[in-house]
């Protein structure tokens, strides 16, 4: 890395371009994907601003752009420039794919959720990455639209078809598309589901993003509370859901008490968390990075190695991934 960051300073050499696209590539993707979400923005503002100068219509450069205007909280900008991305070229469909899986999460940060139902609608017409995946997130997202006409029919059908088009890669099953499964059998079995939304906005890492900008927290919140009085049942499972949503709301807005008591709650409960057991772990993890944050750094590490230890639970290698990089950054080694 130390080699990437000198090389990035060299202007008006071949490598330059290259090694300054690696570095937003790490950044502002992979630090959300296979870590904590914590990256340098001063360095990325350096590194964007000769790019964008030297490729102004440039597709990769354009999408690194709106990328770092959407960590920053500039939701509108990011959109902007994801479509200005897409408007470049033509040639590489897939390219456009992947501006349209991340103009579906900044339209969700918005709570435009017909808009974020049409991209997903978008990568399930023309996407073979997982058409699993797809079909169920533009069930969740017409779900989350109360005006949509025909509403519950569209949700059962689109639902119904999930378990269908799953993928298994030589006899391995996506994770993921694992998960959409499970949650769609537990539509089939209680008539609903409560935030599926919310849900995959947080496993993509939607709280960390919405962090720098807080004004959109609140509404998300509001809408939490409010289905929960309307929609709220007496299934342990449901109300782990409402309390580990409500917590990284709280830790988002930095009010540490009132999401320590969320998340413990959840942990107190763990026995009767059946059809949701991977609450468990990420809110043992979470957990971890409120006492971080509270510069309690010997809780920190304990709670990391207690939520390593859960074992069979839906997304796991990805939480992994996560405490990894946490313990890392306390200096600590994890076990084998």
């Amino acid at each position: 890395m130390l080699e990437l960051n000198l090389a990035s300073m060299m202007t008006g050499t071949l490598r330059n371009p290259l090694v300054c696209m690696t570095l937003l590539g790490w950044n502002l993707l992979a630090c959300y994907f296979i870590g904590t979400g914590e990256p340098d923005i001063p360095f990325c503002d350096r590194l964007i601003a000769p790019l964008v100068q030297a490729h102004p219509k440039g597709a990769i450069v354009l999408f690194l752009k709106a990328r770092l205007y959407l960590i920053k909280g500039d939701i509108d900008n990011a959109i902007y420039f994801y479509n200005r991305s897409i408007q470049v070229q033509s040639f590489y469909k897939q390219f456009h794919h992947v501006c349209f899986w991340e103009l579906l999460f900044a339209n969700c940060y918005l709570k435009k959720w017909d808009r974020a139902a049409h991209h997903a609608k978008r990568l399930l017409e023309e996407s073979k990455w997982s058409r699993c995946c797809y079909t169920y997130m533009l069930a969740t997202l017409i779900d989350a639209d109360k005006s949509t006409p025909k509403r519950e029919e569209t949700v059962r059908y689109l639902l119904e078809k999930v378990p269908k088009i799953r993928l298994r890669i030589a006899g391995k099953s996506i994770p993921v598309e694992k998960f959409c499964e499970k949650k769609t059998f537990r539509y089939q079995r209680e008539g609903r589901l409560l935030y599926p939304h919310y849900e995959f906005f947080y496993f993509w890492n939607g709280f960390s993003i919405l962090a720098n900008n807080l004004s959109l927290v609140n509404p998300i919140l509001e809408d939490i509370e409010q289905t929960w009085k309307s929609e709220g049942s007496a299934d342990k499972n449901d109300e782990a859901l409402y309390l580990f949503l409500k917590g990284c709301c709280y830790k988002t807005l930095k009010d540490f008490h009132q999401s320590e008591l969320c998340f413990l709650k959840i942990m107190e409960n763990e026995r009767f968390i059946t059809d949701f057991s991977y609450l468990v772990p990420n809110a043992c993890f979470e957990l971890a990075m409120i006492r971080k944050e509270l510069n309690r750094g010997e809780e920190v590490v304990v709670l990391l190695n207690k939520a390593l230890a859960y074992k069979g639970y839906s997304l796991e290698t990805k939480l992994h991934f996560r405490i990894h990089a946490a313990m890392e950054a306390e200096g600590a080694k994890t076990p084998n």
